[in-house]
């Protein structure tokens, strides 16, 4: 099933669109849970926020993808948003709060509309950069893959050298998102 098709089946209840959108999406979310400070009852919690957050959002009409748009990307941006909200509101830190000098914060789920609007731009404008860089992002970002690995998936020389392209990549996104 194409995320069209998932995000229409879940509108309609449809348990297999659920079950399909939680099998193919989840896991990602789950690994980041478990691999910053979190246990498995945390990555449970944290999955069904993301599930009923979605849910929310396509059985209201304010949500769509548009066919260039990943699902999964937007889920993992979700729940790494709602991981980072729960680890402040307790106190915690984790790799993830380090890496926001970045560029990249935790978004306030009060406005959830407001927060889908900030992700979709991210999105969009991701979309605009090179196949590479999206690569590079994408894998950074949202699926929290090491620069080590990144470097070999891209055949490129030292991991330095995917440190410098990140960097190169993320300040042309970040020049995309403010123009």
């Amino acid at each position: 099933m194409t995320d069209y098709e998932l995000l229409e089946g879940m509108k309609c209840g449809n348990s297999e669109a659920i079950k399909t959108i939680q099998l193919k999406y989840c896991p990602q979310i789950r690994s980041m849970v478990k691999s910053n400070s979190g246990d498995e009852n945390d990555a449970n919690i944290i999955e069904q926020d993301v599930l009923v957050h979605l849910f929310e959002k396509v059985s209201t009409d304010e949500f769509s993808l548009n066919e260039n748009t990943k699902l999964g990307t937007y889920l993992f941006a979700v729940g790494r948003n709602i991981w980072l909200k729960s680890l402040r509101s307790k106190g915690r830190t984790t790799s993830l709060l380090e890496n926001e000098s970045d560029g990249f914060t935790e978004l306030d789920f009060e406005n959830d509309s407001e927060d889908d609007d900030k992700i979709m731009e991210v999105i969009e404008a991701m979309k605009k950069l090179g196949e590479t860089c999206q690569k590079i992002l994408d894998w950074y970002y949202f699926e929290r893959v090491s620069m080590k690995i990144i470097a070999e998936r891209l055949g490129m020389p030292a991991e330095a050298t995917a440190r410098k392209r990140k960097y190169k990549c993320f300040q042309r996104l970040k020049k995309l998102l403010t123009d």
